[in-house]
């Protein structure tokens, strides 16, 4: 059982990061600068049990064909066993991902899941788990963590973001500076107009 659970490799991707937000692994801005760029992470079960990114890509499809590959490098004898997909909302992505697997290095069989609501609350709709048997210690690959690589990826799109809106604000306070000044001279002239 215990060299069985150091195979075991778990890959899943979320659709919404404010469900990793909520859980406290992404800040306030990263999630969000995370939506806007549509941005999803790959992430895993180390071997500590605790959950890490360890890539990250642009844009749903690519995301589910990283799982898909992830399975294609990693996979040892697919044709002994059974793979598990658990989806959250996204049975469409599941059929696209277990199209994938079947490709390249079918396995024996593909078993389809929902997420349980526990376990459904924590990744949010849309989220897209694989778990396959891999080699030993294939969980410790990758361990920079959301707090290492997520973080670390995401700091130029929020000072990217903290920029413009920056910028904003200057533009907002001189257009109102302009619309001050503006309201003024017309105050200033009705003013002038009255007085003659």
């Amino acid at each position: 059982l215990r060299l069985a659970s150091e195979r075991m490799f778990n890959v899943f991707t979320v659709d919404d990061l404010m469900h990793l937000r909520r859980g406290g692994r992404l800040s306030n801005m990263a999630a969000i600068v995370g939506m806007v760029l549509n941005i999803k992470p790959l992430l895993k079960g180390n071997e500590e049990g605790k959950i890490v990114s360890f890539a990250k890509v642009r844009g749903r499809k690519k995301a589910i064909e990283a799982l898909a590959e992830r399975y294609d490098k990693l996979v040892v004898d697919p044709e002994k066993q059974t793979v598990g997909i658990a989806q959250a909302g996204c049975r469409e992505d599941a059929e696209y991902l277990a199209q994938l697997l079947r490709r390249n290095r079918p396995p024996r069989e593909i078993l389809t899941v929902e997420y349980e609501p526990v376990t459904g609350s924590h990744v949010g709709p849309g989220a897209l788990a694989l778990f396959f048997m891999s080699a030993e210690g294939v969980r410790s690959f990758g361990n920079e963590g959301v707090t290492g690589g997520m973080k670390e990826a995401m700091a130029v799109g929020e000072a990217a973001l903290k920029g413009s809106l920056k910028l904003g604000e200057n533009v907002v306070k001189t257009t109102l500076k302009k619309g001050s000044d503006a309201a003024a001279t017309l105050s200033e002239k009705l003013r002038e107009r009255r007085d003659k």
